[in-house]
């Protein structure tokens, strides 16, 4: 180790410390800076957080706290079952039609979810953070 004061900080430091003299953080304080300084921002989570309260019903919502890079969506099984149309998601859902004429005129109409227009929505959602909307296969076959 060398003897002596340490060298001067990195150029990015540099530009923080002017940015932020002390005089101003102890006259705020720290609090004051944290919206400032983006603490805590996480806008990964934030993203899940708004997937899941736009579309909880359809699938569940998972991402690596750690610094992964991928958003997970494992899609419910009930939500692919068809169900009446309603008016509040009628621009994600795909009419099902029955084959044969007595079931036709017998049922009311129902409808599934369009996951190709709820991918293209979520991404989005996470417009500047989404990269790339990737459908992997399922691992269970189809019994």
């Amino acid at each position: 180790m060398a003897d002596g004061p340490p060298g001067p900080p990195p150029k990015r430091a540099r530009a923080f410390l002017a940015a932020f003299p002390d005089a101003a953080s102890a006259a705020r304080g720290p609090a004051a800076l944290q919206p400032e300084l983006l603490v805590g921002f996480d806008p990964v989570r934030q993203l899940v957080r708004r997937l899941a309260e736009r579309y909880g019903h359809l699938a569940d919502f998972a991402a690596d706290a750690y610094g992964g890079r991928c958003v997970g969506v494992r899609w419910r099984a009930e939500a692919f079952l068809p169900v009446p149309p309603r008016s509040a998601a009628a621009h994600g859902v795909l009419p099902c039609v029955l084959t044969t004429t007595a079931a036709r005129s017998a049922a009311p109409p129902a409808c599934v979810p369009n996951i190709v227009q709820v991918l293209a929505e979520m991404a989005d959602i996470g417009e500047g953070l989404v990269c790339d909307v990737v459908a992997a296969p399922s691992c269970r076959r189809m019994a």
